[in-house]
């Protein structure tokens, strides 16, 4: 069983926002970049995956941030996949800044077949460093909108080159960017995100968002819907 796999980061003057905290989109990078390579480094590898063409899709997300971050802090982040069933790969982080944990997250992937649109099993593609090895706070892996609060429309966006990675569109790490855009952030930070994935957001395709507020909890909760209507994402 390998070790947690670690990377450094440094906050850069481009990851914060106007309050001088960094973004929460960013956060999520460091944490991302970990595991990115670790499956670099340890495989399976993006050219393991190539032949027979195979792609990992999110499907859940939770962050905490525990403490924000400011302009060139410094620390690390590490990531490590736990052993999983069924189609779901579950995988954990730690992000870490003076050896004192800032934010930590868990999200689940699929595995998809390219050609032929189907979600293949963990024994497909088992990972021989998987860890047995939970965080101390659990963080719920499952979000759902209370049907009690209410949405109204709050405007749209269209993904474009920013947004976008190599498969040709947004990328995991700009949702979190997304939902803020329709947020009042002044003076406010993100503690902590969950985020549903349903469908994939190309390039040029236009969303529509929606959000509603729950005053007991302080909590917002946000929709973005494709042009054909169907969900794109639940945070």
């Amino acid at each position: 069983m390998a070790p947690r796999f670690r990377t450094d980061f440094t906050v850069s003057a481009h990851d914060t926002d106007a309050n001088g905290v960094c973004r929460a989109s960013c956060i999520l990078r460091y944490l991302q970049e970990a595991a990115n390579q670790q499956l670099y480094h340890l495989g399976p590898t993006p050219k393991d995956l190539e032949n027979p063409p195979r792609a990992f899709v999110i499907s859940r997300l939770s962050m905490d941030i525990l403490e924000p971050l400011t302009d060139y802090d410094k620390g690390y982040a590490t990531s490590w996949p736990l052993p999983s069933r069924g189609v779901c790969f579950d995988r954990h982080y730690e992000l870490f800044c003076n050896d004192k944990p800032v934010a930590r997250a868990v999200s689940q992937w699929a595995l998809l077949d390219v050609t032929d649109k189907m979600l293949l099993h963990v024994e497909d593609m088992p990972f021989h460093y998987a860890r047995n090895e939970q965080m101390q706070v659990k963080l719920p892996i499952r979000m759902r909108i209370p049907k009690e609060i209410s949405m109204e429309p709050v405007g749209k966006k269209e993904v474009r080159y920013e947004d976008i990675d190599k498969n040709q569109h947004m990328n995991n790490t700009n949702y979190p960017n997304l939902f803020c855009d329709f947020l009042p952030m002044q003076n406010q930070r993100v503690k902590h995100i969950s985020i549903n994935f349903s469908h994939e957001a190309p390039l040029g395709e236009v969303l529509t968002l929606y959000r509603g507020f729950d005053l007991e909890q302080n909590i917002w909760y946000l929709r973005s819907f494709k042009g054909d209507g169907s969900i794109n994402a639940e945070a």
